[in-house]
């Protein structure tokens, strides 16, 4: 498959015949985004000790639906101290074998261990059948590390396309904090696996 370079996009502009593009979805995203970090934070608070590193829990959802959370630092997400995030919404194919995501997954999540930075990943499942994901890091420098990583291509490049149809993935920030609800969005970059070259764009954020 050819990757081309993305496409920049403006703050505001809407791109034909690609809805998952459309720019009130970054709004709906980072709705779902707070919602996962203030369970987050409630989960995180109410542990009587600091897990290891990797372990993982499964809050209750009112509608039944899948939701992980992996804790690699419970000391450094109850800090006051600015974090930097990564949210993930993937479209899934029609015909996609969540079995084959099983082994990856796992590896992922192993490997989340060996990044300094990664302070969590957690996992929700969405209505439409696809997942919300969001992985808070200490710093930015964190965010390029991982996605660096050889795990972490592998899974964009090789198993991504083969699995959704379509991917959301926003940058931003917590500058207050687990605690503060201010989430601050930066960029989305945008993948779109349903032709024979990848579509592939960056949208920065809206100036205040």
């Amino acid at each position: 498959m050819s990757t081309p370079e993305p496409q920049l996009l403006a703050p505001a502009e809407s791109v034909p015949n690609r809805p998952f593009t459309d720019t009130g979805h970054i709004t709906g995203d980072f709705i779902v985004l707070d919602q996962i970090r203030a369970t987050l934070l409630a989960t995180v608070r109410a542990l009587p000790v600091d897990p290891s590193p990797g372990t993982i829990f499964h809050p209750s959802e009112a509608d039944g639906r899948a939701h992980r959370i992996v804790v690699l630092n419970r000391l450094g997400l109850l800090r006051d101290e600015p974090l930097a995030l990564v949210g993930f919404f993937g479209q899934r194919r029609i015909d996609a074998d969540p079995a084959s995501l099983q082994g990856l997954d796992e590896e992922l999540i192993d490997e989340l261990r060996s990044h300094q930075a990664m302070l969590s990943y957690s996992s929700r499942e969405l209505p439409c059948g696809g997942w919300a994901n969001l992985v808070l890091l200490a710093d930015p420098q964190g965010v390029r590390r991982w996605r660096e990583s050889a795990r972490h291509a592998f899974a964009v490049s090789q198993i991504a396309p083969h699995y959704y149809a379509t991917i959301r993935i926003h940058n931003g920030a917590l500058p207050g904090g687990l605690a503060s609800p201010a989430l601050i969005h930066t960029r989305t970059l945008y993948y779109d696996f349903g032709g024979s070259i990848w579509w592939q764009a960056v949208r920065p954020a809206q100036q205040a």
